[in-house]
């Protein structure tokens, strides 16, 4: 493949995320994303062939940098202290929930394919799901066993780990109106890791006092 048909690649991937993130798989035809690129539909044709492999490039692009690409690596539970674990999941929540340069349209049009995936008439996104979300959610329930090996109710887990995932994944769709309320235009390094501690905290806490 040569540079100019790499470029051109490219360039259609990221305006077609862009589009599928903001407007939903369904809503968004070959023609809006060629005509918002400055292309013939023709071009996307020769390139992808079909809108459905096109959606399929963008979420290879988004399981490659997209929502776990820097987090800590969890071991077992068993092999964790208690101390560990605390520290392993302010770790996992600075990694998920900071700002830096890895909060952008890639990880918000993350977020918006997997609210479009349930959708009448939108791909269904399971290998996004099983590559990008559920490695990140199977490891919040480790740590969670870590920190309170007692809870073995495989539903607790379940909740409790949902419930870190969230507050996680709401700060990053929602940053704007935080930044908004903060009077900032941007996060520094030293604030990413204060509001991460502020998530982890309150989590680590509600685990410890979670009565079963």
């Amino acid at each position: 493949m040569s540079t100019t048909d790499t470029s051109m690649r490219t360039r259609l991937i990221d305006v077609a995320l862009h589009l599928f993130a903001k407007h939903g798989y369904k809503e968004t035809s070959l023609r809006d994303i060629a005509d918002r690129a400055g292309v013939s539909h023709s071009s996307i044709q020769y390139h992808f062939g079909t809108k459905d492999a096109l959606y399929k490039e963008t979420l290879k692009r988004i399981n490659a940098e997209g929502l776990g690409a820097a987090c800590p690596r969890v071991p077992p539970a068993d092999q964790m202290t208690t101390e560990q674990a605390i520290d392993l999941l302010h770790q996992w929540v600075l990694a998920i929930a900071t700002v830096k340069a890895r909060i952008g349209e890639r990880e918000h049009a993350a977020i918006s394919y997997l609210e479009d995936g349930g959708k009448l008439g939108s791909p269904p996104n399971a290998d996004f799901y099983r590559r990008v979300i559920n490695p990140g959610h199977e490891a919040v329930k480790r740590l969670i066993s870590a920190i309170r090996p007692d809870i073995t109710d495989e539903m607790t887990l379940e909740v409790l780990a949902f419930n870190v995932i969230a507050q996680c994944v709401m700060l990053r769709a929602k940053r704007g109106i935080l930044l908004k309320r903060l009077g900032k235009r941007s996060v520094s390094d030293d604030d990413a890791a204060f509001i991460a501690r502020c998530i982890s905290d309150v989590a680590v806490r509600g685990i410890m006092d979670f009565e079963q």
